[in-house]
């Protein structure tokens, strides 16, 4: 039409095959990595970031001694990149059911110390009887460090308590675990404790490393009595608690009854139950929105809820 102008959609220019590729190197920040999981050359996948750096005209990974660290502009599209990735998935390919025997995929967890001891024994037995080549990795992760582990798809799952105001991290609460205090067998106290008894005994701190609500809690209690609650050991190592309480009949410490039950079949402890207001602390499972379809992640999660559902009695 005369005087209409026509403008070529510049769309068009771009490779749709070469998001594919970008996609991989984001998440694995290794062109030998991002090779091996599109089943490519490690050469075919340097030849394609060289068309990439020329499509964005920018070099979008810079080389380091252990890893290709993404530059601002690549940083600036990786969530569109794994947006535009998520939905030509859920749209173009059918959603593959989970079989756990043809599966080698690790499965990558974090669980903290509580739930290496308790949950991750309930985990292998799962898979074991699946007979599934399923390797379980359990890391040490700092809460605020979970989020972008659980984005880069380098963790697949967060066990525990963490806050977060990423909408991109979905939850699924597991249980509620109460916290009592414990004190050794040799202490006279029995049954329950009321808050005058417990300010009057020297305190097991920990110092958790999640920032947990629950424990910030106990020393606000002194705080609003406008008392110094008598710390005398303080540890990050929340299984140690146990075996440093029953060292000392003048120590107590504050833990989830899960874990004092556990605790109790073989340590020389007493559990008490507060007569005044202690915190439930709420355990959670989280993932990143992106793996909210992947057939592995939903398989793994719903195994995860089961166990502890059947296990219930046992854990708390």
């Amino acid at each position: 039409m005369k005087g209409h102008k026509v403008t070529k959609d510049k769309l068009r220019d771009i490779d749709l095959n070469l998001i594919v590729i970008l996609e991989a190197i984001l998440r694995s920040e290794n062109i030998s990595r991002a090779a091996d999981d599109l089943n490519m050359s490690q050469s075919a996948v340097s030849h394609a970031l060289k068309r990439l750096r020329s499509q964005f005209e920018d070099p979008l990974f810079i080389r380091s001694r252990d890893r290709m660290v993404p530059t601002p502009k690549a940083a600036e599209l990786s969530d569109a990149i794994f947006d535009i990735m998520r939905l030509t998935r859920s749209v173009l390919l059918p959603s593959p059911s989970f079989d756990p025997e043809k599966s080698d995929r690790p499965l990558i967890l974090s669980l903290g110390d509580v739930g290496d001891m308790r949950i991750l024994p309930l985990l292998v037995k799962y898979v074991r009887q699946y007979q599934a080549d399923i390797q379980i990795i359990s890391r040490s992760t700092e809460a605020e460090d979970a989020v972008e582990l659980l984005e880069n798809g380098k963790l697949d799952l967060y066990i525990g308590t963490m806050e977060t105001t990423s909408s991109e991290i979905l939850c699924q609460k597991l249980y509620e675990d109460r916290l009592v205090v414990i004190t050794s067998n040799d202490n006279p106290l029995r049954d329950t404790i009321n808050f005058d008894q417990y300010a009057e005994l020297e305190h097991v701190k920990i110092h958790s490393r999640t920032k947990s609500k629950s424990m910030s809690f106990i020393s606000d209690l002194f705080m609003k009595r406008g008392l110094e609650r008598k710390v005398k050991v303080e540890t990050p190592y929340i299984l140690f608690v146990p075996i440093i309480v029953e060292s000392d009949d003048k120590l107590c410490a504050s833990i989830p009854i899960s874990l004092a039950r556990y605790f109790q079949r073989n340590a020389n402890i007493n559990i008490l139950k507060p007569e005044f207001d202690m915190p439930r602390v709420a355990v959670n499972q989280y993932w990143h929105r992106r793996f909210t379809k992947d057939p592995f992640i939903l398989w793994i999660r719903q195994a995860v809820y089961t166990l502890l559902r059947d296990h219930e009695s046992e854990l708390y």
